[in-house]
């Protein structure tokens, strides 16, 4: 058994085995350099100043406008994640990584982007992350007792057992069609294997510029269709347009233009607006009209229809949809994501593509049970209504504040709001953890688990 590196020595938690060094060097290299803050980045994060670097990295030049600063460094067997693309710390790591991570303890203002705040690190002992995700809330407890119930015995595999059976037959009662229902492991595999199922190497996918697939699934799309590019659509407050899905179909017909197959559509979008069922027909009528496939990411799902206030069906009805990646992860129920076919025929031989995508459980049962428990006594939805309900409240608090001005209305469960350098501060220094990089303001999530005091702590601090 081959021995782990011996440690020189330990100064604080701060690991010196005889790899650190290197480690090091190449981590800060990635931070300071062409390569990590690019023309790319460069505009995101030009109002921060300069990072000063490590004595064991070469300096590398960067060409920004203004300047980085990282004020203090630290490296450690269980450090601060800070998502650098993203500009906020998002988790932690720990010794086991591959890559140690240089945390940073940053705050500045922006004036060009309505003074808001870029937070890329917290104390990791006092972050709280309650409103930085809808990921970051746990299993509910009705979740919990459905594995428990589903954790007795031996059974089927591969999705051959009961629990995955009536799970796929409550989805398909629920959504009132007879669909194909398969089970993956998370979103991005889930909307990657179904475009990749609606399409050729050779086509194209009308999406949101914002949406999920283009801009935080590291090319997975691309990938599992084997090139099928993404063409962005202009977007009203995260919305597509029938007039921006035509113009992209018709702008171009040669041969040397991806062919648009698919639209690709978020309910709820990804800057928290609803489509209504009007502009849901609407798109249909565009995309049927140029034979587009119409996938539908429903990571939160459940919150749009509990928004709506209509049955599923009718959504996905007015929608037309042919394949809809329904969320549960978000929601609170279990740790899976549903695949669902409603257009049959694109799901030929998709079982083929889970397995060849790691995304075939052996034990299905562990994805299946807590979705059938989410579907009695409409489990689901109330668990998104709660979700929906803490953020219509939280954004008409926040909009009671002076300084503070929600960007746009809150119809799912996602608050959007610009707040002042010195509110940054104040939630920076109490260490709550959210964007500021999506829709151009500071992001707050609720959840399932979202209570009143939850939003009783965030105004707290911020009325402080």
């Amino acid at each position: 058994m081959q021995s782990r590196p011996a440690r020189v020595g330990v100064t604080r938690g701060v690991s010196r085995d005889v790899h650190f060094r290197r480690e090091t060097a190449a981590v800060a290299a990635r931070f300071d350099g062409p390569r990590e803050f690019g023309a790319g980045n460069a505009s995101r994060f030009a109002h921060l100043p300069r990072p000063s670097r490590p004595s064991m990295a070469a300096p590398r030049s960067f060409a920004g406008p203004k300047a980085w600063s990282w004020p203090s460094m630290k490296i450690d067997d269980s450090v601060d994640v800070a998502d650098r693309n993203h500009g906020v710390v998002v988790g932690r790591g720990n010794r086991h990584c591959r890559e140690r991570v240089l945390t940073t303890h940053v705050e500045a203002s922006n004036p060009g982007a309505g003074d808001s705040t870029c937070h890329l690190s917290y104390n990791s002992a006092r972050m709280d992350t309650r409103f930085a995700s809808d990921n970051t809330a746990g299993l509910c407890p009705e979740a919990w007792d459905a594995l428990r119930a589903a954790d007795t015995g031996a059974c089927a595999s591969y999705g051959e057992d009961e629990w995955t059976s009536r799970a796929t037959d409550a989805i398909r009662a629920q959504l009132k069609h007879d669909c194909d229902v398969y089970f993956v492991f998370n979103g991005t595999a889930a909307n990657s294997l179904a475009l990749a199922a609606c399409c050729q190497s050779y086509h194209s996918v009308i999406c949101s510029d914002v949406a999920h697939v283009v801009t935080d699934e590291c090319g997975a799309p691309e990938f599992f269709s084997n090139g099928t590019k993404l063409l962005p659509a202009s977007t009203v407050d995260g919305k597509v347009t029938p007039a921006e899905v035509a113009r992209l179909v018709t702008q171009r017909s040669d041969l040397h233009y991806p062919k648009p197959r698919v639209l690709s559509l978020t309910l709820p979008t990804e800057l928290g607006t609803l489509y209504s069922l009007e502009e849901l027909r609407a798109l249909a009528a565009v995309a049927r009209q140029h034979r587009l496939a119409i996938h539908v990411d429903g990571a939160r799902f459940a919150n749009a229809v509990a928004a709506l206030r209509v049955p599923a069906a009718d959504v996905l009805s007015a929608v037309d949809a042919d394949v809809l990646c329904f969320g549960a992860v978000k929601n609170g129920l279990g740790f899976g994501e549903a695949v669902v076919f409603r257009n049959r025929e694109l799901s030929a031989e998709f079982s083929w593509r889970c397995k060849q995508a790691g995304q075939l459980a052996s034990k299905m049962r562990y994805l299946a049970a807590p979705w059938l428990r989410g579907f009695e006594s409409e489990l689901w939805l109330k668990n998104a209504k709660n979700a929906n309900d803490c953020a219509r409240l939280l954004g008409e608090r926040l909009a009671q504040l002076p300084g503070a001005r929600l960007v746009r209305p809150v119809e799912a469960n996602a608050v959007f709001v610009e707040l002042s350098p010195a509110q940054h501060r104040k939630l920076h220094e109490a260490g709550w953890a959210y964007y500021t990089f999506i829709g151009g303001a500071a992001r707050f999530v609720c959840s399932w688990a979202t209570s009143s005091a939850d939003l009783d702590a965030l105004l707290d601090t911020l009325t402080s």
